[in-house]
């Protein structure tokens, strides 16, 4: 059989595991090396209660757990190009395979009785478990600049109905440094038309039959992966024989399911007679769950509050020397289940800027987004305004909604009162949990993004919620507020 080519991502990959490697060898040398002057040679000792126990150096220490980490790490698929780049997905395969290695030792020394230091096992773990998610962050950093340069991309081929395919030519586009990027889309000979094709061609696809040319394309047009999308004509039969015309190439084969905007999280496959079935877990709104979210947001909150004091006191005093007016501003908001609360902000306009609000977004052209007036030439900011709207600061107050539990700290945008009015049903879904400070509205472009983007955006969230989720949109917050993305 013929072997096929290493593509840019396998070599990516491949340099990723070899320098987890290296991080795990250099971490645990280091802590051998701290470690080294206390200790004695390797040792097998009987101690006074007749038990056999093996106690082991730091260097001899170092070796095992050196071992243990990089079968840890391969087990792990630490090298897999599928993994390589996308993320907290692999920040999260780290941090598994360094716990691996603790509780492995923690076995050990338990059933053979191990004689390990437990000030070394932990500090090496801690420290190469945080050098290997920030080693992979930055690689990840380097991917993104490449794949913005046309590099590090996985030609895409897309199987399936015309409509969707131009619906997940558009998000792969939004997308794109996820890296799958459409050239060609295939449909079947009953389907296809001119007058198809030419709308494909203008957005950068070519068109072909799925009769005719899917299995000659992978190699010829050196596609990497095949997206299928589904189609009533594209059997389980014409599914598989697709599969087996990628073996021997480096394609990967992708069957999107039509659960759009289910986190993967929710989707459990098993089978059933003979086939594997998705179950998809209903979204939960209270709970245990839920408790924790609201634990998080109040601890955060208070963390928070100590920590940003000092700047809030120094905008308390810009806004009010500025004119003298009142330091914050209250507005009333649409929260949880439609209940309207005042959610608080530091002042950013001049007085009375309330009354002028109509008449500029009557007057207003060319909005980015219909629904939620935004205009990054307001007339009605202040000097003070306009610098802490530019950094966020003028949302800070918004600690004390999370503290009386009208907010929370990661949730969909709070809404005005006007805007529920105009809302259509789907929307409506977004008040079945607390808006929040940040949320993926803020973190995906903000005032940049579009209405229908913005629900969509927060629809996912109140479908696919979760604590691990909110801590990573807070991380990705700082990023976006230093980068002042959609700001105004």
């Amino acid at each position: 059989m013929k072997l096929p080519n290493v593509t840019l991502m396998q070599r990516f990959a491949l340099r990723l595991f070899v320098l987890d490697v290296l991080i795990a060898a250099t971490t645990l040398l280091a802590m051998a090396f701290i470690h080294f002057r206390d200790s004695e040679d390797a040792s097998a000792i009987l101690t006074t209660n007749d038990r056999f126990t093996i106690s082991l150096t730091p260097v001899a220490l170092a070796i095992s757990m050196f071992i243990v980490w990089v079968v840890a790490l391969a087990v792990a698929k630490s090298w897999n190009a599928r993994i390589a780049g996308t993320g907290i997905a692999e920040y999260l395969m780290t941090t598994k395979a360094s716990v691996a290695v603790v509780l492995f030792l923690a076995f050990a020394s338990l059933i053979f009785k191990v004689d390990v230091s437990r000030t070394f096992v932990f500090s090496a773990f801690a420290l190469g478990a945080s050098a290997l998610i920030v080693h992979r962050w930055l690689c990840r950093q380097w991917l993104l600049r490449q794949r913005g340069q046309g590099r590090y991309i996985k030609r895409t081929l897309l199987v399936g109905p015309p409509e969707q395919m131009f619906e997940l030519a558009d998000r792969l586009k939004l997308n794109a440094l996820e890296g799958y990027v459409p050239v060609r889309a295939a449909v079947f000979a009953n389907v296809f038309s001119q007058k198809l094709h030419a709308e494909f061609a203008r957005q950068g696809i070519e068109l072909v039959t799925f009769e005719d040319s899917v299995a000659e394309d992978i190699e010829q047009f050196k596609i990497d992966s095949v997206i299928i999308i589904g189609s009533d004509q594209l059997s389980s039969e014409r599914l598989k024989q697709l599969g087996w015309s990628l073996e021997g190439t480096n394609a990967e084969l992708i069957v999107a399911p039509a659960l759009v905007d289910f986190a993967g999280t929710r989707i459990n496959s098993h089978p059933v007679a003979g086939m594997p079935f998705l179950h998809v877990e209903t979204p939960s709104f209270e709970g245990i769950k839920y408790l924790a979210k609201t634990t998080f947001d109040l601890i955060f909150a208070v963390v928070a509050f100590v920590v940003v004091l000092p700047i809030m006191v120094v905008t308390a005093i810009a806004v009010w020397c500025e004119d003298r007016g009142p330091i914050f501003y209250a507005q009333e908001r649409i929260g949880q289940n439609g209940k309207p609360f005042k959610m608080f902000k530091f002042r950013s306009m001049i007085v009375n800027a309330e009354s002028m609000h109509a008449t500029l977004r009557k007057n207003a052209t060319n909005l980015l987004n219909e629904k939620m007036f935004k205009d990054p030439n307001d007339p009605r900011l202040t000097k003070v305004g306009r610098f802490i709207r530019r950094y966020s600061i003028d949302e800070l107050p918004q600690i004390f909604n999370v503290m009386n539990g009208s907010m929370s700290v990661v949730g969909p945008r709070p809404p005005l009162a006007v805007e529920v009015a105009e809302y259509e049903i789907k929307a409506h879904r977004r008040l079945l949990v607390k808006p929040g400070i940040t949320g993926l509205w803020q973190v995906s472009g903000r005032s940049l993004l579009s209405w229908d983007e913005t629900v969509r955006l927060d629809l996912y969230y109140v479908e696919n919620w979760s604590l691990a989720g909110d801590i990573f949109i807070i991380l990705r917050t700082f990023r976006v507020v230093a980068g002042r993305t959609g700001a105004y």
